[in-house]
């Protein structure tokens, strides 16, 4: 179903958007289920997979921040195109 008047491109854009801002959320209590002893059992993660999913996590926030940097900056250049 679409509505006429709701422009499709800005939609997906920003439902890309939330689900990247809660994908690191995700990712780290999947990471903290892993490690957990009581529920994994033998299972669960060793030490270089933790550290891994360490350097993943990061890196993924650091994508993310960069993301949220070009958009504040794009924001910022079409204030400044507005102002006198």
């Amino acid at each position: 179903m679409s509505l006429p008047e709701l422009p499709l491109i800005p939609l997906i854009y920003s439902s890309q958007v939330v689900n990247a801002v809660l994908l690191p959320l995700h990712v780290i209590a999947l990471r903290v289920l892993a490690s957990d002893a009581t529920m994994m059992g033998d299972a669960r993660t060793l030490l270089r997979a933790r550290v891994g999913g360490s350097v993943g996590i990061a890196l993924l926030c650091a994508r993310i921040g960069a993301l949220g940097l070009a958009w504040l900056q794009k924001i910022r250049e079409q204030f400044r195109a507005l102002s006198p």
